[in-house]
Formats: structure tokens, sequence, C-alpha cells
């Protein structure tokens, strides 16, 4: 509840002053371009870790903590996929808000080297991905949903 009032307080704030478009960072690629696609020009979106990348062992530079200090709303996949995550949150004082795209989805497991381990690929399967997208979890649905309600330009 309290994320979505928060994006309705972002929306209301763009709306009202017309050309800002909401400053929003992303953890990786793919994430982003959701964001994106449903923002359109109203929404800004910095990525952190870009295409051909990989998140898991992606290691934060300055620039990616000035992005993420001046934005307004920070959207990552959790289960573990950005080891670095909290840790760059901390070092940047980001006071916006962070949206878990993974939040209250339910995980698959993979087997790793013999071990049991949470699969923190949530957007790779597309049943797992309409189920997020039911359950509201993903920003294309649920939580960056309020961006397709601003008034266009």
């Amino acid at each position: 509840m309290k994320l979505f009032l928060s994006l309705a307080l972002l929306a209301a704030s763009t709306a009202v002053a017309g050309a800002a478009p909401i400053e929003a960072v992303a953890s990786f690629s793919i994430l982003g371009d959701m964001v994106q696609v449903v923002g359109g020009d109203r929404v800004h979106v910095t990525t952190i870790v870009g295409p051909n990348a990989d998140t898991h062992v992606y290691e934060p530079k300055p620039a990616d903590a000035k992005s993420l200090a001046a934005a307004q709303i920070f959207f990552a996949n959790g289960l573990g996929f950005e080891g670095w995550m909290d840790r760059l949150v901390e070092a940047t004082g980001f006071k916006g808000e962070t949206v878990i795209a993974s939040e209250g989805v339910k995980s698959r497991t993979m087997i790793e080297d013999g071990v049991a381990e949470t699969d923190p690929h949530a957007w790779q399967s597309f049943e797992r991905r309409a189920l997020c997208e039911e359950h509201r979890r993903w920003p294309v649905q649920g939580r960056c949903r309020r961006l397709r309600h601003l008034p266009q330009e």
C-alpha cells in the first residue's frame, strides 16, 4: 500500500510539474526496459547494469551511485540477483522508493554445483512473468502502472 501511495504521489508531482519525468533507476537492462515501456516519455530510466553484462558480479561505478542518489524510484529484481544492491543504496543515501520486482512471487529452485538455490531469474519464464503480472508485482502491470495514467502532453 505504501508503494502505491508513493507512486501516486510521484505521478501527481509529475503531472503538476508538467515537463519533468520521473527519475527512475533500474538495476539491470531487462527491468529497465520494462519500466521504460510502461512509463514512456513520462519516466527517465537509467540502467545500472547494461545488456550483455553480468549483474551477479557487477561492481557499481561512481556514476551508478550518482544516478541512484538523484533518482526518485529504484527498481531491482531481488532474490539475491543484485548482491551489490544493499551496499549501493546505503552508500548513496538514496531516499526514494525501492521496488523489489520479485517481492511476493513464488520463486523456483535451481541446482547449482549440486546445491539447491533460489533461482533469481524471475523474468526468464513466460509462465512466471505472467504470474508476476497477475499478482501485480512487476512494474509492467503493477508497481509502475500509475505512470500510464499521467496526463499526455
